[in-house]
């Protein structure tokens, strides 16, 4: 395979993995927010719902977290292929 078309197939996966990344941001923000909003509240059952919603916004701090590694990856497969190493 020649150097074109593996910057084209990176180029097509980093563009994917953008669009992933700004979702799980707005989740993130979202999260977050009506997490902290229920946890305010005096109801069991709103601090409830409140902390289900923080441990999904773990989950999508973790995903950012593995997004932005995989996007570091392709970084460096760019760079070598830049320097001719693969």
């Amino acid at each position: 395979m020649n150097t074109d078309s593996k910057i084209d197939i990176i180029k097509a996966r980093v563009d994917i993995l953008h669009k992933k990344i700004l979702v799980l941001l707005g989740a993130t923000a979202g999260s977050f927010v009506y997490s902290l909003e229920f946890l305010k509240s005096n109801e069991l059952i709103s601090i409830l719902v409140g902390a289900v919603i923080f441990i999904a916004f773990i989950f999508f701090i973790v995903g950012l977290a593995l997004s932005f590694f995989k996007l570091a990856k392709f970084d460096l497969i760019l760079e070598r292929l830049y320097n001719g190493l693969e």
